[in-house]
């Protein structure tokens, strides 16, 4: 099946039954990138997409969550962490974290919220080369040090869940885009109808395309789309 010919998928994420989202938001995040030498190099900012996932018969006893990071810029940047019980419990013993397994969405979705509204406060991504891990580390500034808020080390996502991932944003965008489409045209026929006159000085003189339905074909996001650099 041809990528760019799918319409229509669902969210990978929401595929199992219970599963639901806790949160989604855009933030602003320091790109890092680990040197031979252990130092980081701050490679830039930008905008990385922060979604949180349970899954529950209830969305009060959780079986599991899961953090799931993706970029605009490059769709094949996706890394995933995800907890049940007993990984969450070597994960609070390692970070010494004071809160339970019930808790803990809440009280990350506190963190990434104020780290994102907070400007003494923000959000790090370290990565290696040739590593298929990346840590997620949220900062606070005391002017004389960095205090370290919470640290998680998140897992490249496989190739598979990459693919799903592209799949449902790219019929995402598409479907955007035919219905901005649709109301052009159905915009470009009421002026028609109205004020030919007003249409022709309008493409013209704004220099506005002609509608393209992209169902005829194009493949609008596909020029998103770029190799990471850190598979």
């Amino acid at each position: 099946m041809d990528l760019f010919e799918i319409q229509d998928y669902m969210d990978p994420n929401l595929l199992e039954n219970g599963t639901f989202q806790y949160f989604s938001k855009q933030a602003q995040v320091e790109l890092r990138l680990m040197q031979e030498d252990m130092s980081e190099k701050i490679i830039g900012e930008e905008k990385i997409h922060i979604r949180v996932f349970g899954q529950s018969t209830d969305k009060k006893n959780l079986n599991w969550f899961k953090i799931e990071l993706t970029s605009d810029v490059d769709v094949f940047f996706t890394y995933i962490k995800q907890f049940d019980y007993n990984t969450f419990q070597q994960f609070k013993f390692e970070e010494q974290i004071q809160v339970d397994f019930e808790q803990f969405p809440n009280n990350l979705l506190n963190i990434i919220n104020s780290s994102i509204n907070q400007q003494n406060e923000k959000i790090v991504f370290l990565m290696e080369i040739g590593k298929p891990v990346g840590n997620l580390v949220f900062l606070q500034d005391l002017g004389h040090k960095n205090m370290l808020l919470l640290s998680m080390q998140m897992d490249l996502a496989t190739q598979e869940q990459v693919k799903q991932n592209i799949m449902y944003r790219y019929s995402k965008m598409n479907k955007k885009l035919i219905d901005r489409n649709n109301k052009l045209e159905q915009i470009n026929d009421y002026i028609k109808i109205k004020n030919p006159e007003l249409l022709n000085i309008l493409q013209k003189n704004l220099n506005i395309p002609q509608p393209n339905n992209t169902q005829n074909g194009s493949r609008p996001a596909q020029q998103i789309i770029k190799k990471n650099p850190f598979h």
